[in-house]
């Protein structure tokens, strides 16, 4: 969830937020200021989060600083225009964060209405370590609940999501997320750039006024490919697909994609690194939320 905070009038007086990928020279400046040693700390990662404003009391912000998390705060004072900005600036920072700690893990979140929780463990550790390696893998949160739009009848035919609520795990959290997720800097820079590339489709445009959704582009993406996340030491879950994104490499002369050019998506059914509280209430019929919105659940 990204809400701006500040009124219309100082909205309009604010700078516009940069969204296009960073030059060679630009990223070798930046470096030289931010330097790998902020993603080097106790913590096995770093938490990112786009946000123009912040509340009084920011719950992500104290909770990161509790458990001695890097936080990198992306927006701050920047004018708020629509949800498309936040993706394309999300780039643009995972873009610099692959430049100056290339084997980071990030896990990007909602800034109002996300927090850590709980302290790494010895098993959560070597996940996102492991993560952190991979310049292709992104792991997004899940929940039981379908929205913008309600799903259901596509996933019906989606053969990750159905071997997540119908295998041995018999995971009831199997749609994916767009508020949390977990990647490397060079694996956010291809999923921001498909996920900004989807978002901009009249299908994903199920915002108010019909901006683009960040959440309905994400369905679209998982629909056409995507797995259930593998579990610690293995079993169960079945492999992710490989899915080209030849487009998603940041674009100019910014060289900020490296790698393969691919992508691969997952879902933590669950939720050994990413939890989503809100409620599970049962199958029914889909329920109207707004103008534009649906929701229905699968468990």
């Amino acid at each position: 969830m990204v809400l701006p905070l500040a009124t219309p009038a100082e909205q309009a007086r604010r700078p516009t937020q940069p969204t296009e990928a960073f030059s060679s020279a630009q990223l070798h400046a930046c470096g030289q200021v931010v330097g790998g040693t902020a993603f080097a700390a106790e913590s096995p990662l770093a938490v990112m989060t786009y946000l123009t404003d912040l509340p009084r009391q920011w719950l992500l912000g104290q909770s990161a600083a509790a458990h001695r998390t890097p936080l990198v705060l992306v927006g701050l004072g920047m004018r708020w225009e629509s949800p498309a900005q936040k993706l394309l600036s999300a780039r643009r920072a995972a873009q610099l964060v692959q430049a100056v700690a290339p084997r980071a893990a990030i896990a990007f979140a909602d800034g109002l209405d996300a927090m850590v929780v709980n302290a790494p463990t010895a098993r959560t550790r070597e996940a996102v370590t492991r993560i952190g390696a991979d310049p292709s893998s992104v792991v997004v949160g899940a929940e039981c609940n379908s929205w913008p739009r309600c799903y259901k009848a596509q996933y019906a035919r989606h053969p990750a999501y159905q071997a997540c609520r119908t295998g041995t795990a018999g995971q009831h959290t199997c749609y994916p997320n767009s508020g949390m997720m977990v990647a490397s800097g060079a694996a956010l820079l291809r999923f921001y750039s498909a996920l900004h590339a989807l978002a901009t489709t009249s299908q994903a445009r199920a915002g108010p006024d019909g901006q683009p959704d960040d959440q309905a582009a994400l369905h679209l993406l998982y629909l056409g490919l995507g797995g259930v996340a593998p579990r610690s030491g293995g079993g169960g879950a079945s492999p992710a697909a490989w899915v080209p994104d030849a487009a998603a490499d940041g674009g100019g002369d910014g060289g900020g994609g490296g790698g393969s050019g691919q992508l691969r998506l997952s879902v933590d059914s669950a939720s050994e690194l990413l939890l989503n509280l809100y409620a599970c209430k049962g199958a029914a019929a889909p329920r109207k939320l707004a103008a534009n919105y649906s929701m229905c659940h699968d468990g």
